[in-house]
């Protein structure tokens, strides 16, 4: 039985890649000799397809409809924009697998090659599904996921190889990046000892306070008074029928806390703003409000290089490789037809 669902499997699949259109073979264009197919400029277009419509929409405010592709109202039409994209996406992927090809990770660059091997990956996957044996992923891949899996990959091989092998590399030159961005990416956040202090009104009288700004005010200074001079960490007293509470906390951002009524975000952005010392704006917190006195304000200084040597060095690796793929793209040979 597993036999007979498999040849009908078979001619099924056979029909599917028999019906391809001759035309997805032809060849628009070459790159050092190299074919690009119209299949794989049809492959390349699927990347470019939303952004272009989402570009006319924004800065033509041209609707996406059944003539949106061939509008030439604009001068150049969204399909002449899209091929123009994925052509020149599809002549940079073609000048990596040559270089792939050069240094021996890929033997055959042609897409009637690449077909060939999804067609097959497929037939593996329904057969391993026939015979219940585990697969990873989808029980079928559609060309284009294939083609994304098998080139990354392809390509994160590469970038290892050339980086071994032509790039030009040391510890010296990955500390020299380190000191150059250490302060736009790898500044620790300064870690902050605050007086919190929140004022609620007495239950009572608690929707005439909550309205008196006057009153608010003359709290705030209060406030101020009592934080100017020494006293305990904690507090609770109540004022103008106001019960004011404070308590000592120590504040560091790279680790998640939670304050009733407040986002992390906003009370950092707070503290960014106070001279250590000084007070911040009041915030509004459910029944009352809150504000916070700065009274330590501690550098952390920077991650140490060994902790973000490997994303160092991965983005050295990938500078490099982008220069070299476009130093070679600079010197290659284009035909198109």
């Amino acid at each position: 039985m597993r036999n007979i669902v498999l040849i009908l499997f078979l001619i099924q699949f056979y029909h599917v890649f028999a019906q391809q259109s001759p035309v997805d073979s032809l060849c628009i264009a070459t790159v050092n000799t190299d074919v690009i197919t119209v299949q794989e400029l049809k492959l390349c277009e699927q990347k470019f397809k939303a952004s272009v419509i989402l570009d006319y929409k924004t800065m033509y405010n041209v609707n996406y409809d059944e003539n949106f592709w061939n509008s030439t109202s604009l001068g150049e039409s969204p399909a002449q924009l899209l091929r123009k994209k994925a052509l020149n996406e599809a002549i940079e992927i073609k000048i990596q697998q040559q270089l792939a090809r050069e240094m021996g990770l890929i033997k055959d660059i042609s897409y009637k090659a690449f077909l060939e091997d999804y067609k097959n990956e497929n037939l593996r996957r329904k057969g391993d599904i026939i015979n219940h044996k585990v697969i990873y992923g989808p029980t079928q891949l559609t060309e284009e996921n294939y083609f994304n899996y098998i080139f990354s990959n392809v390509v994160l091989r590469l970038k290892q190889k050339l980086y071994r092998s032509k790039f030009n590399h040391s510890e010296t030159q990955l500390r020299l990046l380190y000191d150059n961005e250490k302060d736009s990416l790898y500044k620790l956040p300064d870690l902050f000892i605050v007086r919190q202090i929140t004022f609620t009104p007495d239950k009572m009288h608690a929707e005439k306070q909550l309205k008196k700004q006057k009153v608010i005010d003359k709290l705030i200074q209060t406030i101020q008074n009592l934080c100017s001079s020494d006293f305990q960490d904690s507090i609770e007293i109540v004022e103008h029928d106001w019960h004011i509470a404070t308590k000592t906390l120590t504040f560091d951002p790279t680790v998640y806390q939670v304050l009733e009524g407040e986002e992390q975000a906003e009370i950092l952005s707070l503290f960014k703003q106070v001279e250590t010392g000084k007070f911040s704006r009041v915030s509004v917190i459910p029944d009352g409000y809150r504000l916070y006195q700065i009274l330590q304000r501690k550098i952390m200084g920077y991650k140490s290089f060994s902790s973000v040597r490997n994303i160092i060095e991965t983005q050295y690796m990938n500078t490099c490789y982008n220069n070299y793929i476009h130093n070679l793209l600079q010197n290659c040979i284009i035909v198109q037809y």
